[in-house]
């Protein structure tokens, strides 16, 4: 897991000496620096403000932490809406940019982290945790178990989180009904879960040299991000584009009895 984290950590340190603000969000193929925070201002409270607002959880006097939060495009308007907002990556050299962008920000607070738990965080530090776009680059189940179960030690009794995955859903739905049978006949050998894992780690083969090192990560089914959930003690309360890779599961943490 070490070696793996060092590459992966590499990798990202690269792209984001290359061009960070593309590679963390690639949709345009250069950014101004007021435009690229404007649209995680937007994000911010499309994917988290209207959630809070929706359980009415009031951020005033809270403290957040925005888990990947590459060079705090979204965590700068965190920082406008909690009191504190910390933003960890294990990239190094993303945190680097990330404090020089965001040094006008005194409530603004940014880490690295080893790539495996957030061990720099004490227990029940934070009221509210939210990852957006950083799971899908995992490429070991076990290091994603390990962040579900940190998330739920580093958050307060009864705090909340929401967290992006891409959970979308390998299965027969689109086929012409006479090949339905055969795809569940596959799916029951695991090859339809063999096929997804070498998919989502050579999606990315024609890409340049940063994304191909950078972005691979494993497929994530919703049932077993249930259970590790779950069985990390969160409650989930609410889950929308449940089988895509639009998937965002927001809950709590279940206070000790």
């Amino acid at each position: 897991m070490k070696e793996l984290n060092r590459k992966r950590a590499k990798a990202w340190d690269n792209a984001a000496k290359k061009d960070a603000m593309v590679y963390i969000t690639s949709v345009k193929s250069s950014w101004t620096e007021k435009d690229f925070f404007d649209t995680g201002a937007e994000e911010a409270h499309k994917f988290a403000g209207e959630f809070l607002s929706r359980v009415g959880f009031n951020p005033a006097g809270k403290r957040m932490l925005d888990f990947g939060c590459g060079i705090g495009r979204m965590t700068r308007a965190f920082s406008e809406m909690f009191s504190e907002a910390y933003g960890v990556d294990f990239s190094e050299e993303t945190i680097r940019k990330a404090g020089e962008l965001n040094k006008h920000k005194p409530n603004l607070f940014f880490a690295s982290n080893n790539g495996a738990d957030l061990a720099i965080y004490e227990d029940e530090f934070f009221d509210f945790c939210f990852s957006y776009a950083m799971f899908q680059h995992i490429p070991d189940l076990d290091i994603i178990r390990s962040y579900v179960n940190e998330i739920a030690r580093v958050l307060k009794p009864g705090g909340l989180f929401r967290l992006h995955f891409d959970c979308r859903k390998w299965g027969p739905e689109k086929l012409p009904i006479i090949h339905r049978s055969l795809f569940n006949l596959f799916l029951k050998t695991g090859l339809v879960d063999r096929f997804a894992a070498f998919y989502f780690r050579n999606r990315y083969r024609d890409d340049d040299e940063y994304s191909r090192k950078a972005y691979p990560g494993i497929w994530l089914s919703s049932g077993r991000l249930v259970r590790m959930l779950e069985q990390a003690g969160l409650e989930i309360i609410e889950i929308s584009g449940k089988d895509t890779s639009w998937s965002w599961y927001s809950g709590k943490k279940n206070p000790v009895s």
